[in-house]
């Protein structure tokens, strides 16, 4: 069973696994509670607008993943002879969302204190996975820490050199179009 609530476009589905809320507004973010009381941030279909190629893409959004979710980018095209036109989709890029652990974020914080570029770099190297710099986070507004330290070439060859090829996915882009 569904609900749509007409305030805030929240789309609250109700099952036996429990309480659902899709935010189906414009607004980016927003904080919610969840059944403990612990603070939750609801992010809205329209924030991964900007992963549009083209602003007629269509963003499939897959939540059945077992690795997590994804967000896909499609464009509509038309075949047919003439007779009768079929309508398909053509798969352009899709971005996979990862939920943040708490050593994640621990990581992520210690990076924006930094006070030096030096010492973001040996953050960076001192890393013994390199996994959490290629994973996309709604927290991070739908991108990566390899987008967001590009500023950097020294933190950037070292996190594309081929010792962690196996971390890059053709299905899963580390870069893709900016929000700006």
């Amino acid at each position: 069973m569904g609900l749509l609530l007409a305030e805030n476009k929240d789309f609250i589905h109700l099952s036996k696994a429990g309480m659902h809320v899709l935010s189906l507004g414009s607004q980016e973010q927003r904080a919610i509670k969840d059944i403990n009381g612990a603070d939750r941030m609801i992010h809205s279909l329209e924030s991964c607008n900007f992963l549009k190629v083209d602003r007629n893409n269509y963003l499939v959004f897959e939540c059945s993943k077992p690795d997590g979710r994804a967000v896909s980018v499609q464009q509509e095209y038309s075949k047919g002879d003439g007779s009768g036109e079929e309508t398909l989709f053509q798969h352009l890029l899709s971005v996979k969302l990862c939920e943040v652990t708490l050593r994640e974020l621990l990581l992520f914080n210690s990076l924006y204190v930094c006070k030096t570029l030096s010492e973001i770099i040996d953050i960076v190297n001192d890393q013994p996975d390199p996994q959490v710099f290629y994973k996309s986070f709604l927290e991070l507004n739908g991108t990566n820490m390899v987008s967001i330290l590009s500023f950097d070439s020294r933190s950037m060859s070292y996190l594309l050199s081929d010792q962690f090829a196996q971390h890059f996915s053709k299905e899963y882009p580390l870069f893709y179009r900016n929000k700006i």
